[in-house]
């Protein structure tokens, strides 16, 4: 147990920086580097899945009731619609309900204990969870965000360094601000979490009391299926494991909603998984399997989404230019040549 805690503690301080580096507040107009230092709020969430949910809606409730109008204004200008007919209409055309009733039966419970914590709408609150699902089903989005986002790492313990995964999350903007950390205390088979996120959102990465963390990069290329397990309840299903062989066993076994790269730490160890709908594809950059990286287009799984693969084929490979993920991924490759000396 002494072991586990001291991990923890490791692990946190490379997610924490990387969560708090991608949403950093208000940035110097000099250099675009933010000097304004944040108190990151932690809630503790304890009992059953639905108390530990209507702690969170109550603790954070004013701060989710201003997030959540905040979105709804962004859906209406992104699509031109009415947010709450926006979401009306989003979970009448998708069903995932069913698959987190399956494989997260815990989290619905949560979810619900949010709304009620928070006095919102459970569709609304469902709907707020759907980030990643958002982006991948809705065209306009799509188009607008690339999905050009995220870059994350995993390195194995090697000598005197120990194991960590870190990320940067790049999200919309107006959820900076909300940024929040939920310790989630033990309780029958569920370890202790330590989960980064922001008011009112289940998670959006993470670690655990048994050596187990996950990060998450999009992969909107990939295809996606309307009734799968949505990333937050995929993120929060890796947590409840207490082995890193459950944890990918869990990931191999689920229908994914949306295409999606996760980075997994378990003990010294790490690894990388590219999952659509459909496939559940390890990838590692190099022969070195103590080291992986990725960013925002899939390089191991196939399993496109249909108007990806029709792009591809009018693509002529002789004058593609390297787009955001790729110059990032270059990036990442360049800087982790050489880790003897740790990063």
């Amino acid at each position: 147990m002494k072991r586990d805690a001291c991990f923890v503690k490791r692990f946190a301080r490379s997610l924490v920086f990387g969560l708090l580096f991608s949403c950093s507040g208000r940035l110097d107009a000099a250099d675009g580097v933010s000097r304004q230092p944040r108190e990151l709020k932690v809630v503790v969430l304890e009992g059953s899945p639905y108390h530990c949910g209507l702690i969170h809606g109550r603790t954070l409730r004013e701060e989710i009731v201003q997030l959540v109008q905040i979105w709804k204004t962004n859906l209406a200008e992104t699509f031109n619609v009415d947010g709450d007919r926006f979401i009306s209409a989003f979970l009448k055309q998708t069903d995932y309900v069913p698959a987190i009733r399956r494989w997260t039966p815990d989290l619905l419970e949560e979810i619900r204990g949010i709304a009620d914590g928070s006095k919102m709408p459970f569709d609304t609150i469902l709907a707020f969870q759907l980030l990643d699902e958002i982006w991948v089903n809705a065209k306009a989005v799509r188009r607008e965000t690339a999905a050009e986002h995220c870059s994350g790492l995993g390195v194995a313990k090697k000598g005197s360094n120990q194991a960590y995964i870190a990320q940067n999350m790049d999200l919309e903007s107006f959820r900076d601000g909300f940024q929040t950390v939920l310790h989630i205390k033990a309780e029958g088979r569920r370890p202790e979490q330590f989960v980064f996120t922001f008011a009112g959102f289940i998670a959006a990465n993470g670690m655990n009391s048994r050596s187990i963390g996950i990060c998450a990069n999009t992969l909107s290329q990939l295809r996606h299926g309307r009734d799968g397990l949505p990333v937050a309840c995929i993120i929060r299903g890796t947590l409840q494991r207490t082995t890193l062989n459950d944890a990918i066993k869990f990931l191999k076994q689920v229908k994914h909603a949306s295409g999606q790269n996760y980075i997994l730490g378990g003990g010294d160890h790490v690894c990388d998984f590219e999952c659509s709908a459909g496939k559940v594809v390890p990838f590692t950059p190099t022969s070195d399997t103590s080291v992986v990286y990725h960013t925002n287009h899939p390089l191991a799984n196939d399993d496109y989404d249909a108007e990806y693969a029709d792009a591809l084929k009018k693509i002529d490979s002789a004058k593609a230019v390297k787009g955001n993920s790729e110059i990032r991924f270059q990036s990442l490759e360049n800087r982790l040549k050489n880790l003897q000396n740790g990063i």
